[in-house]
């Protein structure tokens, strides 16, 4: 069996795929090291790949094109998260695709739960007010329910919706769910309360958005939902920008100096020079940060390199994409 690099981002090849996780799937397969992009495909003959190993960068192939360039590819190993763009013409070949969505999650629930303690606490609201008047800020610190025992509302039950409330559990917090795949028992087992969105919206101290993108979920955080949030409480959003009305967003915060927006996502992303969101004193704005980066970044080719390992071996496989979880996945 052969197996080859494809992706039209070599430099991201190179930054996931790290020696270790390298010689782990060399020992298993005859692996040409060669990072290969779209461009090579009618220029190298490639037809004797079994196995393609890639990441970020992976070309957009109709299914005309892998059955000319890849006749006999028996699977996909995607060294990133979301496979939205390019998994369903392998996937309806019968050509398995599998992704590292869960070592991603690992990084945003981590930056999510960071973010939820900090958000907690009023941290963000009060670097601002520190600089300009240390006891006013003081005063202003009261308001914030900090962690014990306060709301925390979580916007869906996926890959990272599921760690974010697992990582909580070590916290004394009050977690509410909202999702369309969780029932009551379900909600029991794990320990939290179902709730809708509105009123999770309506009551929480923190509410935190990981719904799974995609033309149902454009929206649905609306308006006035946003508008019923109560004072000093705070809304942390990494999941899609688009997935939140933006109008209600601004309004909330021009109306209610003690509320907080943390975005790490927006819609169009970056945002227009002239928005508002990047002027407003209560809105804080990253740069799209709380999935992987740096050293994280190599935890996606380890959870690939030893998923590999488990396909060679026939053991069972922890993460193989199917057509019908597309749906519900970023």
């Amino acid at each position: 069996m052969k197996a080859i690099f494809l992706s039209d981002k070599d430099f991201k090849v190179k930054y996931v795929y790290n020696d270790d996780a390298i010689k782990k799937i060399a020992n298993l397969i005859d692996l040409d090291k060669n990072i290969y992009s779209s461009n090579d495909l009618k220029t190298k003959n490639l037809k004797d790949t079994d196995i393609i190993f890639s990441t970020w960068g992976m070309p957009e192939l109709t299914k005309e094109e892998i059955n000319t360039y890849f006749p006999n590819l028996k699977a996909l190993f995607y060294g990133a998260a979301s496979v939205q763009k390019f998994a369903r013409p392998f996937l309806e070949l019968g050509i398995k695709v599998f992704s590292a969505w869960h070592a991603d999650a690992v990084a945003v629930a981590e930056y999510t739960v960071a973010t939820i303690l900090l958000a907690s606490k009023g941290f963000f609201n009060l670097l601002d007010r520190t600089k300009k008047d240390f006891r006013t800020a003081k005063e202003y610190l009261d308001n914030y329910p900090g962690l014990y025992n306060s709301k925390i509302g979580i916007l869906g039950y996926g890959a990272i919706g599921s760690l974010v409330i697992d990582m909580l559990k070590q916290y004394k917090v009050q977690i509410f769910l909202s999702s369309t795949s969780v029932t009551k028992e379900k909600a029991k087992e794990i320990g939290v309360t179902l709730s809708t969105m509105e009123e999770i919206f309506k009551t929480c101290d923190v509410v935190s958005n990981h719904i799974a993108d995609n033309e149902n979920t454009i929206g649905i955080i609306k308006k006035d939902y946003l508008l019923s949030m109560k004072p000093f409480s705070s809304f942390i959003n990494t999941g899609r920008g688009r997935q939140v009305n933006e109008e209600g967003l601004i309004k909330k915060l021009e109306s209610d100096e003690s509320f907080t927006a943390i975005l790490d996502v927006t819609y169009p992303e970056p945002l227009p020079r002239d928005s508002k969101l990047l002027t407003l004193r209560n809105c804080f704005l990253s740069p799209h940060m709380a999935g992987s980066q740096k050293n994280e970044v190599q935890r996606l080719g380890d959870y690939i390199a030893d998923e590999f390992v488990r396909y060679m071996n026939n053991d069972t496989l922890k993460y193989e994409v199917k057509t019908e979880m597309l749906k519900k996945m970023a």
